[in-house]
């Protein structure tokens, strides 16, 4: 009930919040974000080691911490400051009183073993990770005081709560295990006229005179390729008919920019283009300086894959 709660609180207040202030694009860069996490592997076996990465971005400078929390079983919320006991851990802490915590942008557990899990309908069991990363500050665990919530602490630190299903073979999984995509390579410059562009690298546009109406701009693209790997075949139930068949999954991108305005967030593959290149276009803002871009894509089954691209405005 504690969960419920809490989280209840936090969506009047954002509610509260959206009336009295327009609400970002999915794709503008205005505060510290959590974009999503790559485990390793993406459906493991119980037992298996798991490496949790954490996706962010955010429009200053700032060092970033996270801690993250794991159940051994189906999870209530973050354990107890003083241990995670069962009995008044925050949230309720641990059915069983066992817990792992690990704190960093790179976390390491141990999966979960079978038999506590919610199964999906392929026959997985579901495991949720729930951290929280501070950027600019420190964090301050759950406490009664704070109504169960860890803190964000420092002047103009901002901090966000995330939750990651992870994804444990059971006895009568269906298939393979499910492996990440992967981006081998993001392509940018004019439609018709891109070219790779590395990590490193830091290609100069001119500034966009209107860059609300795009008038007399020129229009950029982006555009995102996977390894051939990444779009897999799996066998799934149908929902209504129960018979399985097989699948072949269609990758999502999202992309987010920290100026200039974009097309849209969000591209997927579809029937009719079932190996998307993901493009999307995009207009510089009005103001020279850095852009950063970040681009992060998933799978639909639990895998994921991020990376940031750079462009200079002049």
């Amino acid at each position: 009930m504690g969960i419920v709660r809490a989280f209840l609180g936090l969506g009047a207040l954002q509610l509260a919040t959206a009336c009295s202030q327009p609400l970002d694009e999915v794709w503008q860069l205005s505060r510290y974000r959590v974009l999503g996490v790559r485990t390793e592997p993406a459906e493991a076996n119980p037992s298996d080691a798991l490496t949790l990465t954490l996706a962010s971005a955010d429009n200053a400078v700032r060092e970033v911490t996270t801690v993250w929390f794991l159940c051994d079983q189906r999870i209530s919320a973050f354990a107890s400051a003083s241990g995670g006991a069962s009995d008044g851990g925050v949230f309720g802490g641990c059915p069983t009183g066992h817990f792992q915590l690990d704190s960093g942008p790179v976390a390491h557990f141990t999966a979960p073993l079978s038999g506590g899990g919610t199964l999906d309908e392929l026959g997985r069991e579901l495991y949720s990770v729930i951290g929280f990363s501070c950027a600019g500050g420190t964090i301050d665990l759950p406490t009664t005081e704070s109504n169960g919530l860890p803190r964000c602490s420092g002047t103009n630190a901002s901090g966000t709560m995330f939750v990651r299903s992870v994804y444990v073979r059971a006895a009568g999984v269906l298939g393979p295990p499910n492996q990440n995509p992967a981006i081998t390579e993001v392509r940018f410059g004019q439609p018709g006229a891109t070219q790779v562009l590395g990590a490193s690298d830091l290609p100069a546009v001119p500034t966009c005179q209107d860059q609300r109406h795009h008038v007399g701009c020129t229009p950029w693209q982006f555009e995102v390729g996977f390894d051939a790997p990444s779009r897999e075949t799996y066998r799934a139930p149908d929902p209504l008919s129960g018979v399985v068949r097989s699948l072949t999954e269609r990758l999502t991108v999202s992309y987010l920019v920290s100026a200039g305005t974009l097309d849209g967030g969000f591209r997927a593959d579809s029937v009719e283009s079932p190996t998307s290149t993901m493009a999307n276009t995009w207009y510089a803002p009005d103001r020279p300086g850095a852009v950063d871009v970040w681009v992060y894509g998933n799978d639909g089954r639990g895998g994921f894959d991020f990376t940031v691209r750079h462009v200079r405005v002049r």
